[in-house]
């Protein structure tokens, strides 16, 4: 998906703003080993998102003249691009949506709107490419009538995350948000000045 150039900070600090794949349904996580399992899972995601991002963006090098563990390395992305392949013709992706996401909300654009106050969980998809959803349980805090007046505005507040699935969204947030800078700055003519550093955990 293409990065939103408008992607600012915002009331809930550093969000991501771009059109990703999401569905959502109304449900609880009503036992503690839910939870654990959604949030196993979620961290198996977000731990796993850099070097899937990575591959996404930079997907493949000319094998010719390169050794040893390059060499591992290339083979290792045909695999990742090949399971990428497969599970796309398993899964029913949903339609990508306006989306923001920070690390205490998220906020979507639909047609179709939960219930103001209404316990939901939301699938959220940051590659069409790799169809590996986070899970995320929310409160609905308000749906409003978009700006266009032909679709609903959805803000939730995150619920019963572990502290790794925060860290997670917070590394991506800050992943996307490096990326939007670079970009930005490549398409004015200047050097990159942006470190791919990632925030401490």
């Amino acid at each position: 998906m293409p990065i939103d150039d408008t992607q600012q900070p915002g009331e809930n600090g550093v969000q991501l703003r771009q059109a990703l794949a999401l569905a959502w349904r109304e449900a609880e996580v009503e036992t503690e080993a839910m939870r654990d399992a959604l949030m196993y899972d979620n961290e198996a995601v977000l731990a796993n998102h850099a070097w899937l991002d990575d591959f996404e963006h930079h997907p493949y090098d000319e094998l010719s003249g390169r050794e040893g563990g390059e060499v591992l390395e290339t083979r290792l992305n045909l695999l990742i691009a090949m399971i990428g392949i497969w599970m796309r013709r398993q899964t029913a992706m949903p339609d990508a949506v306006p989306v923001t996401l920070s690390e205490e909300t998220l906020a979507w654009e639909t047609s179709e709107p939960p219930t103001p106050g209404a316990h939901v969980l939301v699938e959220l998809y940051f590659s069409a490419r790799f169809p590996f959803p986070l899970v995320l349980p929310a409160e609905v805090s308000s749906v409003e009538a978009c700006e266009d007046g032909n679709r609903w505005c959805v803000k939730t507040q995150l619920m019963q995350l572990s502290r790794g699935t925060r860290q997670g969204i917070a590394r991506v947030i800050f992943r996307y948000h490096r990326r939007v800078l670079r970009e930005r700055h490549a398409r004015e003519g200047g050097l990159d000045p942006v470190s791919d550093k990632q925030p401490p955990s």
